[in-house]
């Protein structure tokens, strides 16, 4: 397998998950897995999503949604397309709060299930079914364009990061959420250690690409975009879908140090997932 960041395909084995191997490339760093998955990634919402809880949907990134909101959207207006909406609570959350309800918000999303709730059971009429590679939306008009914990699940997002820079106005911008492999490696190595589980750590069936700041950085500036910029947002409030004081307060306690860490640091040292911001100029 080749590296999406820099093309070579000499590689090491860092982790193993249930037979899985997660690979670091030699040349550059990036963390992939093994896994030939798809870019055509349409079961993750199976056809019983609506009676499933929705709590880590909702609730859980209820703050973090929230704070995007009040840094982002409150002094503006416009148009904010979020790529790989999933069930649609990112843009329910926008349309329900009165301060940013005058934003046109559009949704894309593959998992037709996830598309069918979100305008059944939320009201968005606005989501369509399909790769944003495949929309006819038009081009140069929205200035933001949201991709909520995306990136990690295509095997080559290459074709999609040009369709966004086509999509995107040229005065907008465009925010990616996706975990960090400094942080969910050295984690993975502690729960197997803790646990002895050898399943679902680093979803290597799930997670084909494993960023980090700088691997997200140079793929950001390969497909065009300028002006990188990381910033913080809050963790989801559930750890592992179950609200759990302690495992809640250890997670909250660590986002803090690691946003004081960052801050002090001038940017360059972060040990939350990976928020990134970027544009065309």
């Amino acid at each position: 397998m080749s590296c999406v960041i820099c093309g070579s395909s000499s590689n090491k084995v860092v982790f193993k998950e249930e037979e899985i191997d997660i690979l670091s490339c030699f040349n550059c760093g990036h963390v992939y897995s093994s896994f030939l998955g798809s870019n055509d990634y349409n079961t993750y919402f199976l056809s019983d999503i609506a009676q499933q809880d929705h709590s880590w949907w909702n609730k859980g990134h209820e703050r973090m949604f929230r704070h995007f909101r009040n840094s982002y959207l409150l002094k503006s207006s416009g148009r904010l397309l979020d790529v790989g909406c999933g069930l649609g609570y990112f843009l329910k959350s926008i349309k329900d709060d009165q301060r940013t309800s005058s934003w046109n918000t559009v949704g894309v999303e593959i998992c037709a299930p996830a598309v069918y709730f979100a305008r059944e059971q939320l009201g968005l009429s606005d989501i369509f079914l399909g790769k944003i590679e495949d929309t006819s939306l038009p081009l140069a008009v929205y200035d933001w364009i949201t991709v909520w914990d995306v990136i990690e699940h295509i095997l080559d997002p290459h074709p999609m990061l040009a369709s966004i820079k086509r999509l995107l106005s040229p005065s907008g911008r465009l925010f990616i959420a996706t975990p960090n492999i400094k942080v969910q490696l050295p984690k993975a190595y502690l729960k197997r250690l803790l646990f002895k589980n050898d399943s679902h750590i680093l979803e290597a069936k799930d997670h084909l690409q494993n960023y980090s700041p700088y691997s997200i950085s140079r793929l950001l500036k390969t497909a065009g975009f300028s002006n990188i910029q990381f910033i913080q947002l809050p963790p989801i409030s559930l750890v592992s879908g179950h609200q759990g004081l302690l495992m809640s307060t250890i997670k909250e306690t660590w986002y803090q140090l690691a946003r004081v860490i960052f801050y002090l640091s001038g940017r360059r040292w972060n040990f939350n997932n990976i928020y990134v911001i970027a544009s065309l100029k």
